[in-house]
């Protein structure tokens, strides 16, 4: 793969500036045609919203406690992507459609699609290392933009706030109903003990009963205590769990409790001990030496069980790896209401039990005395019951009207009317640098698909080597009059006198004395170049003989219109290689060159008109000893040979060369030109310089003139110098 630098690059944009700028102007036309006709500008509404912490407490269990605080949450938690998700869910987008309730136009499409479409226009961002959220929102109008984003904004407060309140609004629910029941209870107790004193008059009661009474009492009260204890956290579990939405109990059960051994022997241990506390408590008060050591051993057992299940789950839940912060901490919170509700169930399991006990024991007091003492004392239990739970109430409901949310609009939505980007102006722009870069684009690839060189510099970075000159392409009649007069003040006789003078500083440095032409095309124009750099090299003194080792289109003969020549007093390469097998080599050699010039300078040994197997003839001793004497007697031997990627002539008599010079079109293709100069490495040849032309005459065609030539009658006149029209009739 060709790599480009810096420079190619420039070069050819340089010379295809057209293509880009026509791109450019085709792609700036079409962005004033979108403009006008198919743009319809865009206005941005902005607001900006505060998130903060809410820290809540447990209403049912410890009412007593703060109200909830409002501070930032960056050092704590960011829990500002999961509120990001929800102000961009379809749900949110749905009720912010239903709200407006048709009062912008959308479209007639399905409700979903609406919300999808209205959605759209919603875009949010929040800039790092803050708690703020910017929302934006882009309408057609700037008054529906403004008056949308307000919607959205009200919609995710007032959902905000439902979901604060949610566990509020359950563990309120829950205690009305426990209310209700127990006033019922209380009332049908009242009634059982005006009946039972009616009927049996006023009884004694003994100090052992009266002793045991209390402590079913005392159990009892303790018993609903727990209840509610119980149902309250039930309820935070719930909540917590309904926030990272995981059933945190199945899995602490099924991971946790299911295969720790260690923790199944913490569970009973906690289940021993809360039935001791549950005795200790029915026969003494709370501040008791026994009562508080056992209560601070349930501490130290609920401590280990809460390591042992942190240590076996860990941060891993329902499959699924708790990495943020605000959710870890979630999580810990949890397993801390977990163990506080198996600790509660294990003290309701172990008073109903002493409860149980109780019952049976008093059973054997009098039935009567136990009876009413009973109903007396289920009576002083269910009013407590009664107004605590009419108190949890009182407090649930001015929880629920303390509950704010957590959201703070800092900034209200904006109205301006400046358009939102793009505008038709910024469309413009946009499609003339899309045009611009579609045209680099061009550009670049035709440059890769047309494999053409583009210049002479290009050529000498390809090869390797110079490039002693490019020669013009000449129309028909100009081509004619410099083979019949060659003119040095001529502005092709300047270029050759450039390209041979060039030419000989080369040979000299390098001692190459032998020097064969190729081209890298398959086109026969080298015949033209060869003789002019040998005028050229006589004209500096120097003597040169060229040789036609062409032998299957010979055309070097015509360059200096020596048709009409009488051959027979000179031998062709053939019948002097042939004179050489028998031993005539310098005799034959001599009587074989034609003399170009009135100074013999320069000689030509022609090619046979017809040869059967040029490359035979080529490839043997008797050239090797010909082009040894050749190199004896003249300064320079110029070797005519054919295209090097046509035929293997060229490779066969390699090593009877110096060196070779490579001709080449302007247009030449790359992958031509490395062929041949990898042809050149592997075969130790070695180029020392290139000739190029110019791509711009009539006679430039892109047939290949080599090959047709082939097709031709040896006999054809001109062959080197056919134009269009002859080509077409080959």
């Amino acid at each position: 793969m060709e790599v480009l630098n810096i420079n190619k690059y420039s070069k050819i944009i340089v010379n295809k500036w057209k293509i880009i700028v026509y791109f450019l102007i085709a792609f700036l036309i079409l962005g004033v045609i979108y403009s006008v006709l198919f743009y319809k500008p865009r206005y941005k509404s902005t607001a900006k919203l505060m998130l903060m912490n809410k820290e809540t407490t447990n209403f049912v269990t410890n009412l007593g406690a703060q109200n909830p605080n409002l501070s930032g949450i960056t050092n704590k938690s960011n829990p500002i992507f999961t509120q990001l998700q929800i102000i961009t869910s379809n749900d949110l987008s749905e009720n912010v459609l239903k709200k407006l309730n048709n009062q912008i136009d959308i479209g007639n499409y399905p409700e979903k699609i609406k919300a999808l479409i209205l959605k759209s226009g919603l875009n949010i961002d929040n800039p790092p290392g803050t708690d703020v959220i910017n929302v934006a929102y882009t309408w057609d109008t700037s008054e529906n933009a403004q008056k949308i984003l307000q919607e959205y904004i009200a919609v995710y407060i007032e959902q905000n706030i439902s979901f604060n309140n949610q566990s509020v609004r359950q563990a309120g629910k829950y205690i009305s109903n426990q209310l209700k029941n127990s006033t019922n209870d209380l009332e049908l107790v009242r009634s059982e003990i005006k009946n039972y004193r009616k009927t049996n008059q006023s009884i004694a009661i003994e100090q052992e009963a009266a002793s045991m009474i209390v402590q079913i009492t005392q159990t009892e009260d303790h018993i609903a205590q727990i209840e509610g204890e119980l149902s309250a956290e039930i309820s935070a579990s719930k909540e917590l769990s309904n926030k990272i939405d995981m059933d945190v109990k199945d899995a602490i059960n099924s991971v946790a409790l299911g295969q720790n051994d260690n923790l199944l022997s913490l569970q009973k241990d906690l289940q021993r001990a809360e039935q001791s506390y549950s005795l200790l408590f029915s026969k003494y008060p709370a501040t008791n030496p026994k009562v508080q050591s056992v209560s601070k051993q349930i501490d130290k057992i609920k401590k280990q069980i809460k390591k042992q299940i942190t240590n076996t789950i860990g941060n891993k839940i329902n499959g699924s790896i708790i990495s943020d912060p605000l959710r870890t901490k979630i999580v810990d919170k949890l397993i801390d209401s977990q163990i506080q509700i198996n600790s509660l169930q294990a003290k309701k399991d172990s008073l109903t039990a002493t409860l149980k006990d109780l019952k049976l024991k008093v059973n054997n007091i009098p039935d009567k005395q136990a009876t009413l003492s009973t109903l007396l004392q289920k009576e002083r239990t269910l009013a407590q019951v009664v107004r605590t739970l009419t108190e949890k109430l009182i407090e649930a409901k001015i929880k629920e009207s303390e509950i704010v949310s957590n959201i703070k609009v800092i900034q209200n939505p904006t109205l301006t009317y400046n358009e939102s980007f793009p505008t038709a102006y910024h469309l413009i722009i946009l499609f003339s640098l899309i045009g611009t870069l579609i045209g680099f684009t061009f550009v670049i690839g035709m440059h890769f698909v047309e494999d053409t060189i583009e210049g002479a510099q290009e050529l000498e970075d390809l090869l390797g080597v110079p490039v002693f000159g490019v020669i013009p392409w000449l129309t028909k009649s100009n081509f004619v009059e410099t083979l019949e007069a060659y003119n040095a003040d001529s502005l092709v006789g300047i270029i050759y006198q450039k390209i041979s003078t060039t030419f000989k500083i080369i040979c000299v440095k390098k001692k190459a004395k032998v020097i064969g032409f190729t081209s890298a095309d398959l086109e026969k124009k080298r015949s033209f170049v060869i003789s002019n750099i040998a005028k050229g090299l006589a004209t500096l003194g120097h003597s040169v003989v060229l040789v036609d080792a062409d032998l299957r289109v010979s055309t070097l003969s015509n360059e200096f219109n020596i048709e009409n020549i009488d051959k027979s007093k000179y031998l062709n390469i053939s019948k002097v290689l042939t004179s050489i097998k028998v031993g005539q080599v310098d005799k034959m050699i001599m009587n074989s060159l034609i003399p170009l010039d009135s100074n013999n300078k320069v000689f030509l040994l022609s090619a046979p008109d017809n040869v059967d197997d040029p490359y035979k003839v080529l490839v043997n001793n008797e050239f090797k000893l010909l082009i040894s004497k050749l190199k004896e007697n003249f300064d320079f031997v110029l070797v005519d040979t054919p295209p090097i990627l046509a035929v293997p002539d060229l490779l066969g008599i390699s090593d009877v060369l110096d060196a070779v010079t490579v001709v080449s079109g302007l247009k030449t293709s790359r992958s031509k030109l490395r062929t041949v100069l990898k042809l050149c490495k592997e075969n130790y040849i070695d180029i020392i310089g290139a000739v190029t032309r110019d791509d711009t005459s009539e006679l430039n065609i892109p047939e290949s003139i080599y090959i047709k030539q082939l097709a031709l009658d040896p006999d054809s006149e001109n062959a080197d110098s056919l134009d269009e029209k002859d080509l077409q009739n080959i």
